[in-house]
């Protein structure tokens, strides 16, 4: 499971979801100021989960007196994998945009595949844990600059596994976390955010680092430090075809738990390979995206992924990185935001993946 994410494929996760826009709110339209509750339906399908449905809840607001949106889902979800997701994500801002806390209050109960750490074994040599889990995600910016935001981080997780196969590593190996245990870890953020729109930029940059640290000191049962950065930037062509690129890496020192290992794969980091297909302490990606309209509301999408894992920097050589690549569909919903449905196929070496929810990977 990667750092920010649980199957953040939900339809409104991604639509109402907790990405940062620097961009001024004073150009929306007067309906807007309204506040407003509605609940709508939730459908997904990611290799992780099978399908997935639901409902949520939605509650859009602004703070009297103030022009900054803000917002409080509430999102219930069971998958044919027998997953069960209960969460309430948010996003709040005020001071006329200048202050933003976004975050999650969450429990989960989940099937998940181990497959060792590093670059393990054949496909085939996976083996399934169930858990159960609260999770509480909170955020706290300031803006420092017209697209800067810089703040304060807190996550929390008590990680209870309730059933491991008996002859899999989590039995018989020495793996950090293979108890459960809780994680609680303070951090600082930054986001800087200059993208054109949230939901399908064509220009612009967001790139979002974070450091946090585990000890006994903080309430963890874990004693590790994790350094984070994530950075898109957008290129329109004059067809209006977009040219996205991301890097993506993460570089942990101590002792984290396996399941907060840097994690490659699912719907957004190298698509094609199952998500925690390969973990360890230190993640390096690079993915590029062309989406192209092709009639009314209908686009299309080649993506290309090269990325690994190794315990340490100095580790890294050819071996451990792994090649994705795949294409797909969009059929937009809402042509004034951008928001689109997106169906993708990704492939990897010996595997694929099939990817249906809303919003683009990055």
């Amino acid at each position: 499971m990667r750092i920010l994410l649980i199957a953040k494929v939900l339809l409104v996760g991604v639509v109402f979801g907790h990405t940062l826009s620097a961009q001024p709110t004073d150009s929306v339209d007067q309906d807007s100021l309204k506040n407003r509750a509605f609940a709508l339906p939730v459908a997904f399908f990611t290799p992780e989960t099978s399908w997935g449905f639901g409902a949520a809840g939605i509650y859009a607001f602004r703070i009297p007196g103030d022009t900054a949106d803000s917002q409080i889902q509430a999102v219930a979800v069971y998958t044919l994998q027998k997953q069960l997701l209960l969460y309430t994500p948010f996003q709040i801002r005020w001071d006329q945009n200048r202050y933003y806390s976004f975050g999650e209050i969450g429990y989960y109960q989940y099937v998940y595949q181990f497959y060792g750490i590093g670059n393990p074994a054949p496909l085939d040599a996976q083996e399934f844990y169930e858990v159960n889990f609260p999770r509480v995600r909170l955020n706290w910016l300031r803006r420092v600059h017209s697209d800067l935001f810089i703040g304060l981080r807190y996550w929390f997780e008590s990680y209870k596994i309730t059933k491991i196969d008996s002859e899999g590593l989590l039995a018989n190996a020495d793996i950090t976390g293979s108890q459960g245990g809780l994680n609680s870890s303070p951090g600082i953020v930054s986001i800087y955010d200059s993208r054109d729109n949230v939901f399908f930029p064509g220009r612009g940059w967001y790139v979002e680092t974070s450091l946090q640290h585990d000890n006994s000191w903080t309430g963890s049962d874990f004693s590790y430090t994790t350094f984070s950065v994530d950075a898109s930037t957008y290129f329109t062509t004059p067809w209006e075809h977009v040219i996205a690129l991301n890097g993506f890496g993460v570089f942990q020192r101590g002792e984290p738990p396996f399941h907060l290992l840097a994690a490659l794969g699912g719907s957004r980091k190298l698509r094609g390979y199952f998500e925690g297909r390969f973990r360890d302490k230190s993640l390096l990606l690079g993915q590029v995206a062309y989406r192209s309209p092709l009639f009314w509301r209908i686009g299309a999408v080649a993506f290309l992924g090269y990325g690994g894992v190794a315990p340490q920097i100095a580790d890294f050589s050819l071996n451990n990185f792994l090649l994705a690549g795949g294409a797909g569909l969009r059929f937009t919903l809402d042509p004034e935001k951008k928001i689109n449905v997106r169906f993708d196929a990704g492939f990897g070496q010996g595997t694929s993946g099939y990817y249906l929810t809303i919003g683009e990977a990055f």
